[in-house]
């Protein structure tokens, strides 16, 4: 099943601009090793001049849940709301009959349509 991992951001934390950029940086080597290694996409990148900037890689639902689980990007989810502002993160499955398909059987089975 494809899905996406999105985070959203802000700004960094007044103080911690310079750790934010490393950071960055450092999330950004990972998934590009992850991406060569054919597990996600290289991280895409969209910044808004206000408001929330994006940051996305797309793969297996698996791939992506196996690379979260590891202890590298565990750290990285704990810095990112440390270092920057508005920081959060989800896994979104990809597609339409991945949603309607499960929530539609769910239905039937409850006998609500």
């Amino acid at each position: 099943m494809k899905a996406a991992m999105v985070v959203k951001f802000t700004t960094s934390v007044p103080g911690r601009e310079k750790a934010a950029i490393a950071y960055a940086r450092e999330v950004d080597d990972f998934y590009g090793k992850k991406a060569a290694e054919g597990l996600c996409t290289e991280p895409k990148w969209f910044w808004a001049p206000t408001g929330e900037s994006l940051w996305i890689i797309e793969g297996e639902y698996e791939a992506l849940l196996g690379i979260l689980a590891m202890p590298e990007a565990q750290k990285f989810l704990v810095m990112g709301s440390i270092l920057v502002q508005g920081f959060g993160y989800d896994l979104y499955q990809v597609g339409r009959e991945e949603m309607f398909g499960p929530y539609e059987e769910t239905l039937k089975e409850l006998k609500i349509i």
